[in-house]
């Protein structure tokens, strides 16, 4: 797997990378056992890729560390933070793959951590 992870960059930044370069990734990659991943917030790859699948968050459980019921302590900085649970939806947008017209297709994960309440 290559994971290519733009999420970070605003969407008129990632759209001045050319269609040819997405081409020439797909082309890479296509007869290989390789899954190029491109995370992005906006489709910016277009009929270069094989599958759009959106992700929309439902739920974040943070906690903070250093933190009890009670008592927070001065020491632990505000920022640090502790993923205790996720719930996000997957919705298959487009596929290149199937013959058939695409249907939308969603569904719903979560996950939380065996120490988590």
């Amino acid at each position: 797997m290559i994971a290519l992870d733009l999420g970070d960059l605003p969407p008129q930044v990632a759209r001045r990378i050319p269609l040819t370069t997405w081409f020439r990734f797909r082309r890479a990659v296509e007869h290989t056992s390789t899954v190029l991943l491109a995370v992005e917030r906006q489709s910016i790859a277009g009929s270069c890729s094989s599958l759009l699948i959106k992700l929309g968050l439902i739920k974040l459980g943070l906690t903070k560390l250093g933190m009890s019921e009670r008592l927070i302590r001065a020491d632990v900085p505000t920022h640090a933070q502790l993923l205790t649970g996720v719930e996000i939806t997957a919705e298959l947008a487009r596929s290149r793959l199937d013959r058939k017209p695409v249907r939308s297709a969603e569904i719903t994960f979560a996950s939380q951590t065996a120490w988590a309440g």
